[in-house]
């Protein structure tokens, strides 16, 4: 569990991760849907609940961004992948927006690529992260 603070002027990016590789969970299937297989033992995926506490949006230059789909990539193609996006900053390529106001919930594999630039936004931007496994996982 943690928590994030995007401060206003500070300008530092969180780069692009996964919060755990295939390898430290030992998955060898991901499916579209929050599921998972590791040899015999079947149940649901590893998800981050964003608590967000204010505003985050691409107009506020604040928001998270994710690589759809990027949960279901080997470790090898996703540290490729991690490699190419910030090879000169961050590079938002192929990236989907992920907007959110205070109270919204967000949820996300946590296999699935992502990050945040660094933030030009003039107000502060607080999110609540909350990891939640099965206990097989």
């Amino acid at each position: 569990d943690s928590m994030v603070f995007k401060v206003v002027g500070e300008g530092v990016p969180v780069k692009w991760h996964r919060d755990a590789s295939m390898a430290s969970i030992g998955v060898i299937f991901i499916s579209i849907i929050f599921y998972y297989e590791i040899g015999d033992a079947k149940g649901p995926s590893p998800i981050d609940v964003g608590v967000y506490l204010d505003d985050a949006n691409e107009a506020l230059g604040n928001c998270l961004y994710v690589i759809p789909g990027s949960h279901t990539w080997n470790d090898l193609l996703a540290s490729s992948m991690i490699e190419h996006m910030t090879v000169s900053g961050f590079r938002k390529l192929g990236a989907l927006a992920v907007c959110a106001e205070p109270g919204d919930l967000v949820l996300h594999h946590i296999l699935l690529l992502h990050g945040s630039p660094p933030s030009a936004s003039p107000i502060l931007r607080r999110t609540v992260y909350y990891e939640f496994r099965d206990k097989n996982a």
